[in-house]
């Protein structure tokens, strides 16, 4: 069995579903696209989603965390 690989170059990506977009005056600073992509990784029990902001947005304010790869951390923020 080959281990999962995903190329998230080729990841189709779609705007945050209504229930996740940001609201108010400072939606606007939160322009990203989302792609589910635990199903594509052979995930059962979680879900795993991409994220990608658009040039000059931030993340959303509810969404933190750091990216952990193989001992290696990026630490998520704005910009």
């Amino acid at each position: 069995m080959h281990p999962p690989i995903l190329n998230l170059n080729q990841v189709e990506l779609e705007p945050l579903p209504q229930a996740l977009a940001p609201t108010g005056e400072t939606a606007g600073r939160y322009r990203q696209r989302m792609a589910r992509v635990g199903q594509q990784l052979g995930a059962q029990k979680l879900g795993y989603r991409l994220y990608v902001l658009e040039p000059g947005g931030g993340q959303h304010p509810a969404v933190t965390g750091d990216l952990r790869i193989s001992g290696l951390r990026q630490v998520c923020g704005d910009g």
